[in-house]
């Protein structure tokens, strides 16, 4: 049996994360840590996490910080350019409905485990329902997720099509909240919980509806055509995640298979698997990376070796030496002095 995608998701996604924590009196670094994701990559929007380990950070802090409502109040903090370029797409499309549809096309590119689907509402006639699913697995918390997702497709509607929002109808798989009191502050509609699926149902005439902040069919095209190509040559795979994480962390001596595969919520074995599927492992990019490094390094005389070899994530200069024979033919010190100094 073929093992599940790695489902992954922009960094961006956790815009306002820190804010909201520290307004309800938490320790983001300690709910980061925790939850083993990289504090660093949230001042990175484009980079990428662990949609599981997002689910089980979110969870995580409702639980700690006893707001059931977190993954809403999240929602309240940010607006729709939390998606980044889709949501340039979006902005330049001529109508509300075409940008909906440009966004589910394209949500690819913001998370490989989110998933959109516009159609007619079955059981409202006049209606076009929005159903939000995530491939996450069934271990992984997802409420706070769902509720995220859906809460911003709501101010999504609201702000470009001009609308309260009092006329939706929003669905949700899991159970009701013990206060719904909570949760009629963030939606204007009708709310119902334990249903067959989450979704959110509008009026179809609001889909017809020209974008409030007018449109660029030039705009639109390119804007779509450049996520297109990153979707195409830079796919949100395992082997870039494990080039990023090593590359903040190696010269820390962070940077371990056992370290970087619990950032990306997988055993070790698993993410070598994985590693291998692609063609990869994970020794070539970490000697990929201090390669780099190292000839980077190395032309700067400043730099004492032995300050470099540490840079690198090496502690005995003897490794450090063996390691450049075998990059560049010489010692440390002979490229060095091979090279143009900075």
């Amino acid at each position: 049996m073929a093992p599940p995608p790695i489902v992954l998701i922009r960094a961006r996604a956790l815009t306002g994360f820190r804010t909201l924590v520290a307004q309800l009196r938490g320790d983001a670094t300690t709910l980061l840590a925790d939850n083993g994701i990289d504090e660093k990559l949230l001042d990175e929007p484009e980079a990428t996490i662990s949609l599981p380990a997002m689910g089980r950070l979110l969870n995580d802090a409702a639980k700690r910080l006893q707001a059931p409502d977190f993954g809403l109040q999240l929602a309240a903090m940010r607006d729709f350019s939390i998606l980044g370029a889709v949501a340039l797409i979006a902005r330049h499309s001529a109508t509300v409905g075409d940008a909906m549809r440009a966004v589910a096309r394209n949500i690819p590119y913001h998370s490989s485990g989110q998933h959109m689907a516009i159609a007619d509402d079955p059981l409202r006639p006049g209606y076009t329902r929005v159903t939000y699913t995530l491939n996450t697995g069934d271990d992984t918390p997802q409420r706070q997720l769902v509720e995220l997702g859906l809460c911003m497709t709501q101010h999504f509607l609201q702000r470009f099509a001009g609308q309260s929002g009092a006329d939706f109808h929003i669905t949700f798989r899991h159970p009701a909240p013990v206060s719904k009191a909570r949760y009629a502050r963030h939606f204007a509609g009708e709310l119902r919980f334990e249903q067959e699926a989450n979704t959110i149902s509008v009026p179809s005439r609001l889909l017809a509806m020209p974008m409030a902040e007018g449109s660029s069919a030039p705009l639109q095209a390119a804007a779509e055509r450049w996520v297109n190509n990153v979707i195409r040559r830079y796919p949100l795979d395992i082997a870039q995640q494990v080039e990023a994480l090593l590359a903040r962390q190696f010269a820390t001596g962070a940077g371990t298979l056992v370290q970087i595969a619990s950032q990306l919520g997988l055993h070790e074995r698993t993410l070598q698997r994985r590693l291998k599927e692609q063609g990869v492992f994970f020794e070539d990019i970490l000697d990929r990376l201090r390669r780099n490094r190292a000839q980077e390094y190395l032309a700067y005389q400043a730099f004492p070796l032995s300050q470099v070899a540490s840079l690198l994530g090496y502690t005995e200069p003897s490794s450090f030496n063996r390691a450049c024979k075998r990059w560049f033919g010489k010692t440390p010190l002979a490229y060095r002095n091979s090279q143009r100094p900075i």
